[in-house]
């Protein structure tokens, strides 16, 4: 990581995470997201196998359902050594918030 000329450290490399709904309702907004940090030096990676972070269903009562993609998700991105990027709020707060209630690999969803 540097500092390439702002304020912040930049890592060399991320993962970018496009979520369910940038991917079939907003994809132009993934494709930025990957064109603003590549223009920061970035190397973004995708990983192929992504589907949804769990939320919808978690919202809506379907926690086996949503813990299914949890456990994707953190089977998906458990050998990532780069940062995980997500261009959704939302998302990022089912993460932050309650993944470690619905994952059965409890260690690997901090």
């Amino acid at each position: 990581m540097e500092s390439r000329g702002i304020d912040k450290v930049v890592p060399d490399k991320v993962s970018l995470f496009a979520t369910c709904v940038l991917n079939n309702f907003y994809p132009e907004v993934a494709i930025s997201a990957a064109r603003v940090l590549s223009r920061l030096g970035v190397e973004v990676t995708v990983q192929a196998s992504q589907t949804c972070c769990g939320q919808p269903f978690f919202n809506s009562g379907h926690w086996s359902d949503s813990s299914k993609l949890v456990n994707k998700f953190v089977s998906d991105y458990s050998s990532c050594d780069t940062d995980i990027v997500l261009p959704s709020g939302s998302c990022t707060s089912m993460i932050r918030n309650h993944y470690s209630a619905l994952c059965n690999q409890k260690d690997l969803a901090t």
